[in-house]
């Protein structure tokens, strides 16, 4: 063991490294289940353009377009 640690984070965040094995779940029993992301803006105009990048950022990222070979 080079190193050890323990992190609190979102599995979807670690999910390579949990299925390669250079991490490992632990307190497994611990973990609550996890809805997924919400995105939460009022309905006034003008919002603005840093939330809308992060939106399209998050939306990107959860549906990624499909790529060609």
């Amino acid at each position: 063991m080079k190193t050890c640690g323990l992190a609190f984070v979102p599995q979807d965040m670690v999910a390579r490294e949990l299925v390669d094995g250079s991490l490992l779940r632990v307190l497994e029993d611990w973990c609550q289940p996890f809805d997924g992301y919400h995105l939460y803006y009022s309905n006034r105009r003008g919002h603005g353009s840093a939330l809308w990048l992060r939106r399209c950022a998050i939306s990107q990222r959860l549906d990624p377009a499909p790529t060609t070979s």
